[in-house]
């Protein structure tokens, strides 16, 4: 993270720069200023490199690719040197039936130096040992074959490396004449990193389905977030979920495809931050119910005593993949339809469980439906007896939840359970089993 000291010397600076240019645009030089900044004279004036793929021991080849990636593209925006884009280098040492693969010696530094027509060549070497990471970057000089610099970092962390990789690039296009404008440019390009949010990242490095991503926990990233990729195109090639967070990048696995197979993942695509996938979720439902349904088998006017209904309980929810879950009402939902005082029905649906698939998955407002059991309890009340029955029965629903991939989420339920009908003496009894509830939860 950048100290408060680094923010005040690039604010500092830069207010230098615009007072010394407007002066200079007053004192009549302004062609001056125009030459200082065109861009074909500061060109000419740039050593022209290339950087080989760094040979990894102890490390997978997807880490050895994404620290070579991170320090070639620090070494770029460090804007003191000319660098020979991957593809170019590969496309040439293809054509020329070189293996660039191992080249870690002054030797092999200078033929690939010669073949690709540059000045000096970067090689480079990531091993891991008693739990670090150490990477060495040597310079050669393709003419000479000299190795005129060496350079060495470490960290205790793989995700570190990329900020081990761009630490030792500015250092070296300081140590190769651009002083004050590359530490300044590097200074830079560390704020808009720290100042980036995480809806926008890009690619760094791809092996099989997993993925490394240049954002990372000081861009709020967080374990289980959500990006979609999508390729040069603008077609959506599949969606990936963080896993392992750093300061500055995330590892993600590939969780599905946009087509069957899967697209090509390449360094470069576009990663856009799609929703935070919870796994728990913790709240709180209370509702009535919808209908009124007493009958008479002879008379079809309603009972002057009104229906009560009452549901409320805790609501535990368990998320899975593409908007399944799994929910428990830890409550009851009850009805009580009345003949008179003292005659009457009343009808608990116990504890339900129910599977629930969110639709449009996902949005901030996801409809959804629902399918599951409940224990029904139903008592008829009569002046001089009491009738329990106990029994499972399904239920269904249907429903909307509101920001689902937030901290805090609510929902909106209709659900149903069937309710039994019962007779006696000649009056049939059922209670209503229609209920509107309304949910909040909180989710982790």
């Amino acid at each position: 993270m950048l100290s408060l000291g680094i923010l005040k010397n690039i604010c500092f600076r830069r207010a230098l720069w615009n007072a010394v240019f407007l002066s200079c645009a007053g004192l009549g030089c302004g062609a001056w200023a125009a030459e200082a900044q065109t861009p074909e004279i500061a060109q000419v004036n740039k050593p022209q490199v290339a950087v080989v793929e760094f040979e990894g021991q102890g490390i997978s080849p997807m880490e050895a690719v994404a620290i070579t990636n991170f320090f070639r593209s620090a070494l770029v925006n460090t804007n003191t040197f000319r660098v020979i884009d991957r593809s170019n280098v590969d496309k040439i040492l293809t054509e020329q039936k070189f293996q660039q693969t191992g080249c870690t010696s002054a030797e092999c530094a200078v033929q690939i130096g010669k073949i690709l027509n540059v000045e000096r060549m970067l090689t480079g070497a990531v091993n891991f040992f008693k739990g670090l990471y150490f990477l060495n970057v040597k310079i050669t000089n393709v003419e000479t074959g000299e190795v005129t610099a060496s350079y060495d970092g470490q960290s205790d962390n793989a995700l570190n490396m990329r900020d081990v990789a761009e630490n030792m690039a500015g250092s070296i296009a300081l140590a190769q004449g651009a002083p004050s404008s590359a530490k300044a440019r590097t200074e830079t390009v560390e704020m808009k990193t720290f100042l980036a949010d995480k809806k926008i990242a890009q690619v760094a490095s791809v092996e099989g389905g997993q993925v490394l991503i240049n954002r990372g926990s000081l861009q709020g990233v967080r374990t289980k977030d959500m990006y979609t990729i999508y390729g040069a195109d603008g077609k959506a090639k599949g969606e990936l979920e963080a896993q392992i967070i750093s300061e500055t990048s995330s590892f993600g696995k590939m969780k599905t495809y946009a087509k069957k197979g899967g697209l090509p993942i390449a360094s470069g695509d576009t990663a856009k931050f799609l929703i935070h996938r919870n796994v728990f979720g913790l709240g709180g439902m209370g509702g009535v119910s919808t209908s009124q349904s007493f009958k008479n088998s002879t008379d079809t006017e309603r009972d002057p005593y009104l229906n009560q209904s009452a549901a409320g309980g805790y609501l535990f929810s368990f998320y899975f993949w593409k908007g399944w879950s799994l929910d428990w009402l830890g409550g009851a939902l009850n009805t009580v339809t009345y003949r008179s005082r003292t005659q009457y029905l009343r009808t608990d649906f116990l504890i339900p469980l129910w599977i629930k698939k969110s639709f449009l998955y996902p949005q901030k407002i996801m409809p959804f439906f629902m399918a599951g059991l409940a224990g029904r309890h139903s008592n008829l009340f009569l002046p001089k007896e009491v009738f329990n029955h106990y029994e499972l029965t399904p239920m269904i629903g249907i429903g909307a939840e509101f920001f689902p991939g937030h901290r805090l989420g609510m929902r909106l339920d209709l659900q149903y359970y069937p309710a039994p009908e019962i007779e006696y003496q000649e009056q049939r009894y059922k209670t209503p089993g229609l209920f509107s509830l309304l949910g909040f939860y909180i989710n982790w």
